[in-house]
């Protein structure tokens, strides 16, 4: 189960973020939940290798998507879950759902970053101006935004387990690889009877989709990871 001390500090950084208006300030709240989130999950993850037990559980969480633009926030969601360890599917039928599959500390970090990072970005979506299809533009602003942070996140993760190793002298790859692949064999045997499946992206507006990855660039992601494993990759 995740550290309620860690996620408690973790929401209180994000809200001060999100209350700030100056981008200077936000980047420092933001960097900060990062990195207790980030050295948290390595240590924990690392300390059940080592133990051979697992603390925390591999479960499900359905997410609502409200709107405006609830298919479009399923884009940042399963953005953010990619780079968590997390698998996300929206729900076949119901596209205002999200299902996530992971262990337990990853559904809440990731959720938790969701929830901050989809208020920066709707707020940012709803401000631009826009041209004869608003609607367009705004759809291919949150795909924009999406696909710039899955790339940062992803990078940012593979940075904080470089630098673990160099502080520990221990590899991560084996461990994560491992916890990936017990997400990946639950998944499996979830989606058999769920019938679950991916949401098509399509790119309706290039100015929209350029205005959301430069959004993202100023959403204030620090240099560490949310969960502090590397994205590798999922079905």
């Amino acid at each position: 189960m995740p550290d309620e001390t860690i996620v408690n500090r973790v929401q209180a950084l994000l809200a001060k973020a999100e209350s700030s208006t100056f981008a200077a300030e936000r980047e420092v709240f933001y960097a900060k939940a990062q990195s207790l989130m980030a050295r948290e999950m390595i240590d924990q993850a690392m300390l059940d290798a080592h133990e051979g037990r697992r603390t925390d559980q591999i479960t499900s969480r359905m997410v609502d998507l409200p709107a405006p633009y609830g298919v479009e926030r399923g884009f940042l969601l399963g953005a953010v879950a990619q780079a968590n360890g997390v698998r996300g599917w929206i729900d076949n039928g119901r596209d205002k759902h999200f299902m996530l599959v992971g262990f337990e500390s990853d559904l809440v970090n990731t959720c938790t970053l969701f929830a901050s990072l989809s208020l920066h970005a709707v707020g940012d979506m709803l401000a631009i101006p826009t041209g004869r299809y608003p609607v367009r533009e705004r759809k291919s602003f949150m795909l924009g935004f999406a696909t710039r942070i899955e790339s940062r996140l992803t990078a940012a993760n593979k940075a904080a387990c470089r630098e673990y190793e160099a502080e520990t002298g221990q590899s991560t790859t084996l461990v994560l690889r491992e916890r990936d692949q017990e997400v990946a064999e639950f998944y499996d045997t979830l989606a058999a009877g769920e019938g679950l499946r991916t949401i098509a992206r399509s790119v309706g507006s290039g100015a929209g989709f350029a205005a959301g990855t430069s959004s993202a660039d100023r959403a204030g992601l620090g240099h560490r990871a949310v969960s502090g494993r590397a994205a590798l990759g999922s079905g």
